[in-house]
């Protein structure tokens, strides 16, 4: 299907797209709000400026917009016919970006949580995709079924001044969706583990058996 709007029409369109304070933001701030949450939107001091802070839990939460964070499968995520390429890459410079700004959050300590916008637009949707958002920030969602994310996080190593030149801490960054019913939320999670020398086995951070 062609695209109905002029070039310029197309640009004014998409420069008029709010980057915060977007309906899904104010929706579900007004629900987190309401269950006795408190927090701080949009800080800047963190990376990706995360749209939802919340200090106690250490939990960031993005509302993603479908079409500019590429959701593929979603109605909401349709290319314009018009700067396909120029769209394209766009859209999988967001997507990278995303990937950094998780990857330094958790580094950081924080748990990173990630909603689509469709989750919330939709009236089928939206009560159990809100439920499950704060069950997970206040830790009362009981382990769920998974899906392993198809694109891995790297893996940063630097070596511990405490333990010999040979020893190394690693911080293994994963990435995983939960699922509640036609809802899903992607969880962030960083483990980290302590290798010395050339041995294949990891000593967990709570070990404190020193190197021989």
């Amino acid at each position: 299907m062609p695209d109905t709007m002029t070039p310029e029409q197309r640009s004014r369109c998409m420069a008029a797209v709010h980057s915060k304070d977007t309906k899904p933001e104010v929706l579900v701030r007004k629900f987190l709000f309401a269950k006795g949450l408190r927090f701080r939107v949009c800080d800047r001091k963190l990376p990706g400026k995360p749209d939802i802070v919340l200090p106690k839990y250490k939990t960031v939460v993005f509302i993603d917009g479908c079409f500019w964070h590429g959701h593929e499968g979603c109605k909401y995520y349709r290319q314009p016919h018009t700067r396909t390429d120029f769209w394209q890459s766009k859209i999988n410079t967001n997507k990278l970006r995303d990937r950094r700004n998780d990857t330094d959050l958790t580094n950081a300590g924080w748990r990173v949580i990630r909603l689509w916008e469709c989750e919330i637009r939709n009236k089928s949707s939206q009560a159990a995709a809100l439920d499950t958002l704060y069950r997970h920030i206040v830790g009362q969602t009981s382990p769920v079924p998974y899906i392993q994310s198809s694109n891995p996080m790297p893996i940063a190593a630097e070596p511990r001044s405490t333990f010999s030149p040979k020893a190394y801490r690693l911080s293994l960054i994963s990435s995983h969706t939960a699922q509640s019913g036609n809802m899903a939320l992607t969880i962030i999670e960083q483990e980290e583990v302590d290798i010395l020398g050339n041995q294949a086995d990891a000593i967990p951070l709570s070990d404190n058996r020193e190197e021989a």
